[in-house]
C-alpha cells in the first residue's frame, strides 16, 4: 500500500494550501491496515482534502472488499423522496425518457430502478462492490457498463461518489469519452460551502470535501460547463442527512475557451442589438418622428443613453407611476398617461416588461396609433 503526497489544490491548482493540523487514524479492515490521514485546505477555493490519501487503486480494492452491509430491501419513503428530487433536478435540463444513463458507484442501483421505472431511462451500472454487483445482476433491469466499453451515454451520474475520488481532475477528464456529444454529468456531493452543525463529518472514505466555488473551478478546468446547481438537505436520509451540493454540467467541447469572447459578443447582440436596430429604423422611417416612450424604465434609460437620443428623436416620455410625473428623465419631462391623447405621438415605443398592462391602459385612453412592444423588438420582430 502507498500514500500520495498532495500539496497543490486538486480543484483550482492553487499552491495556497495549508495543513489544517487535523489528523485522523483509520482502521481499514478490508485492506488489513491502519492509515493516518492529514488534511489540507485551499485558501483560494475552500477545497478541503486529504493530503496523503491511499492511491485510487488501493481505494478501489477497498471498495471491492467493502464490509458495508447490502441486501435486497424495499426503498423507504425518505429514499424515494430523495430519488425524486435528484431525478427532478436532472430532468430540468435533460429528458430522461429513453435517455441512456450510467451511474458510477450505484451501490445496489436503487436510483437506477427509480428512473427506469418512473422515467423510462435506459440504465447502466458501474459498481465495484462484488456483493452489490450480484444484487444488481439478479434484478435483470440494468446493463453492466463493463460489458459495453464502447457505449456512450446521455447522462453519467455520480451520487455521493465524487468525494471518494483521489484525483478528481483526472477522473473528470476521463468521463469525456463516456459521454455523447450532447451528454451531461450529474454530481451530488456533501456540501462544505457553509460550515455548520449540518455539515458532514470527516470520514475515511471521503478524501475530498467540495465547496460550490471549488466544484465550479474544477469542472471548468476539466472541460465542463456548469448548467445548474442546487443546495439541498434531507434530514433522516441515511446516505447523508446533511447539506448536499447538486451540479449538472455539460462538456464544453462545442464551446472552446478561445471562442468565449465571441459568444459574449453574440449574447450582447442578441439581447440589445435588436432593440437598438428597431429604434434606429423607426427614426429613419419617420422624417420628423413623433416617437413617444412608455415608460420611464431601466430599458428606456438603456435605449436613450446608448442611442444618444434627444428631443429631436423622442417627443415624450410617459409613465403610470404618479411619483414620476413632472420629474425629469434623462432630459425628458415625464408625463401622465392621459397626456398621450392630447398630442398623440405617431408611435409609442413600450419599453417595459409590464407591456400588457400598458396596452390595456392605452386602449382605455383611446390611443389608436402604432405601438411597438419591447418583447417584439427584443425578439428581433
Amino acid at each position: 500500500m502507498s500514500q500520495l503526497d498532495i500539496v497543490s489544490c486538486p480543484c483550482c491548482e492553487s499552491g495556497q494550501t495549508i495543513l489544517s493540523n487535523i489528523e485522523k487514524t483509520y482502521v481499514v479492515r478490508p485492506l488489513g491496515l491502519s492509515v493516518t490521514y492529514q488534511y489540507r485546505n485551499c485558501g483560494v477555493c475552500g477545497f478541503f482534502f486529504v493530503a496523503n490519501p491511499l492511491s485510487q487503486t488501493d481505494l478501489e480494492n477497498y471498495y471491492v472488499r467493502s464490509e458495508t452491509y447490502r441486501a435486497v430491501a424495499d426503498v423507504d419513503p425518505i429514499e424515494l423522496a430523495v430519488f425524486a428530487d435528484q431525478a427532478r433536478f436532472v430532468a430540468r435540463r435533460r429528458n430522461l425518457a429513453g435517455a441512456t444513463v450510467l451511474e458510477i458507484g450505484c451501490d445496489t442501483a436503487q436510483f437506477l430502478d427509480f428512473i427506469a421505472q418512473q422515467y423510462g431511462a435506459v440504465t447502466y451500472f458501474d459498481e465495484k462492490s462484488e456483493t452489490a454487483r450480484r444484487i444488481i445482476s439478479d434484478k435483470k433491469i440494468h446493463r453492466n457498463a463493463e460489458d459495453e466499453p464502447e457505449e456512450r451515454f446521455d447522462i453519467v451520474v455520480m451520487r455521493h461518489v465524487f468525494e471518494h475520488i483521489v484525483l478528481p481532475a483526472d477522473y473528470l477528464k476521463s468521463l469525456h469519452h463516456r459521454l455523447r456529444p450532447s451528454g451531461s454529468i450529474f454530481i451530488e456531493v456533501p456540501d462544505w460551502t457553509y460550515l455548520d452543525d449540518d455539515t458532514d463529518s470527516i470520514i475515511f472514505e471521503h478524501v475530498n470535501q467540495f465547496t460550490v466555488s471549488a466544484m465550479a473551478l474544477l469542472l471548468d478546468r476539466c472541460g465542463f460547463v456548469v448548467r445548474q446547481t442546487e443546495m439541498a438537505r434531507t434530514p433522516g436520509y441515511h446516505t447523508t442527512p446533511n447539506h448536499v451540493l447538486r451540479v449538472e454540467a455539460a462538456p464544453k467541447g462545442w464551446w472552446p475557451r478561445e471562442t468565449r469572447l465571441d459568444r459574449l459578443r453574440q449574447n450582447y447582440q442578441r439581447v440589445y442589438g435588436g432593440v437598438y436596430a428597431v429604434v434606429r429604423q423607426l427614426l429613419e422611417e419617420l422624417p420628423r418622428p413623433r416617437i413617444g416612450i412608455y415608460a420611464a424604465s431601466w430599458i428606456a434609460q438603456d435605449v436613450i443613453a446608448n442611442l444618444k437620443l434627444s428631443n429631436a428623436d423622442i417627443s415624450d416620455v410617459f409613465d403610470g407611476d404618479p411619483r414620476k410625473w413632472g420629474t425629469e428623465f434623462l432630459g425628458f419631462p415625464v408625463k401622465r398617461p392621459e397626456d398621450i391623447v392630447k398630442q398623440p405621438p405617431d408611435v409609442v415605443l413600450i419599453l417595459s416588461t409590464y407591456q400588457v398592462d400598458i396596452c390595456r391602459r392605452l386602449d382605455e385612453l383611446g390611443y389608436v396609433g402604432r405601438r411597438v412592444l419591447y418583447s417584439d423588438i427584443a425578439a428581433g420582430q
